[in-house]
Order: C-alpha cells, then structure tokens, then sequence
C-alpha cells in the first residue's frame, strides 16, 4: 500500500473527525453568524469588501452564500492551528488571504507575520488593517508567477528585514486552485527552514471558476502526493466529506506537514 493509499485510508494518520466546533462552524455558513474564535474580521458580518462588492457575484460563485461558505471554510484549518499553537513562533507566511487572512498580529502574537497577495484591494485592506506600526508586511507578487526570480528574492528581502533567513510557518488556505500549486509549494519549501510547517486547506476545484489555474490540484491523493515530494512529510491530515452541494462531492483537505530535513 502506497503511503497515499494509508493516508487516505487513515491507516497511518488520524482521518477522525475533529471536534464538534469544527462542524458547527462550517453550518454556520448557511445563514448564522460566525463565532467570535473564527471571526476573521468585522466586515465578515456584511461580506462587502473593498473592489468585490456583493453585486459583483460571478454568477453566483462569489455571491453572500459563498463568501459565508469561505469564511466558514477556514474554521477546519483553524482547529489543527489551534493544536499546533505551540509550533506557531518566529516568521510566519499567510498566502493570498485575501480580505479573510487567518494569520493576524492578534491571533498570532509570536509571529512576524508576511502576507503573500496579488489583489490590489486586498493588499490596500491588508495594510490598513494588519500592516500599520510593524505588525504585518504585506507583500504584492503575481501568484499565478511563483517561479519568477524575484518572486523569492522578493521574500528573503522581507525576512531579512526582520533578521531572518528562512520560513518557520506558511498557510496557504483555499489558494491552490488558482495557482500553479507545484511551483508555489517549491518557492515555499526553498524558503522554509528545517522543521518549518507548512498548512494546507483546499478543496479540488471549488471557489471562482473564471479564476482557475490550468496547473490546480486534480485530487486529494495528487495534492498529498505532491506536498511529499516537495520535501515535507505530513503532520497531520484531515480528507472531510463535502458539506456544500456547491462542492460537486469533493472533499476538504486540511494538512500540516513538517519540511524535511536536507
């Protein structure tokens, strides 16, 4: 059996459901509220952000419902950070957070937090919000280029600014359908040190389809697949049945995995 197959098939890793909150706070995504742990920030209430207005729904893919289903959809990820906390210390890398970043100066006061983002009126929002007084760098590259030579020259220059070398932790959430996942999980883990975690929560082609990378993941065992061999081994991993008939039956992968010693 291939070490895919005993992931999936939870003979070598814990693919137990999490904790009830875990689920309460995805239902929350068809019409309650979000709880104060999972509030992102305050305009997650009104889902009117800056440059995406509500009346700009794509169609209905990016309407009120499915900003609810993406705000909630976080809360899986944010149960496994919750039980790694102690991991969470030194510079941590939030990948294209959008107006929804898991990783602020608040929740994560032992991080110097960077911010990965292409969106101009996120990046405006991220600055106002996270960025002021030294709390957040917010740094705008092209994500779809992550091989570009300055994508990474880019981020050491970030880090070195905070007399850092390398990456301690990286989210990426609800990213990789947009991206070439292959090239962006390469610049991550040539950025990350020994040890260093990296956190994954995708699931296979859902969100914005007019945004879709042709170079997405396929499927859970491809994505899982690929993190192995970018050179991380797998901490933990959740593979959750999908909760929204917007997902077509595609599950939710939610993964920490440790950077391989080199």
């Amino acid at each position: 059996m291939s070490s895919i197959e005993q992931i999936v098939r939870g003979a070598s890793l814990d693919l137990s459901p999490r904790p009830s909150r875990v689920g309460e706070q995805l239902a929350a995504a068809e019409g309650a509220t979000i709880s104060d742990d999972l509030r992102i920030d305050a305009n997650s209430d009104t889902y009117e952000w800056d440059g995406w207005p509500l009346a700009r729904s794509y169609d209905g893919h990016f309407d009120r419902a499915a900003r609810r289903r993406m705000v909630a959809g976080q809360a899986p990820l944010a149960a496994r950070l919750a039980e790694h906390a102690s991991r969470l210390r030194g510079e941590l890398l939030e990948i294209g957070p959008f107006f929804t970043p898991l990783a602020t100066p608040a929740r994560f006061p032992d991080c110097r937090i960077i911010y990965w983002e292409n969106d101009p009126y996120a990046v405006t929002w991220l600055r106002r919000t996270h960025g002021t007084y030294g709390k957040a760098d917010v740094v705008t590259l092209d994500l779809l280029d992550a091989e570009a030579p300055g994508f990474l020259t880019t981020t050491r220059e970030h880090l070195a600014s905070h007399d850092a070398e390398l990456l301690d932790v990286a989210i990426i959430s609800q990213v990789l359908n947009y991206v070439d996942y292959r090239a962006l999980l390469r610049v991550v883990a040539s950025a990350m040190r020994s040890g260093g975690l990296v956190a994954v929560n995708n699931v296979v082609n859902y969100g914005l389809p007019l945004f879709f990378a042709d170079r997405r993941p396929q499927s859970v065992e491809e994505t899982i697949a690929t993190i192995e061999a970018t050179g991380f081994d797998v901490v933990c991993c959740d593979v959750i049945p999908a909760q929204w008939d917007v997902q077509a039956g595609e599950p939710r992968l939610v993964i920490l995995a440790e950077k391989r010693a080199t």
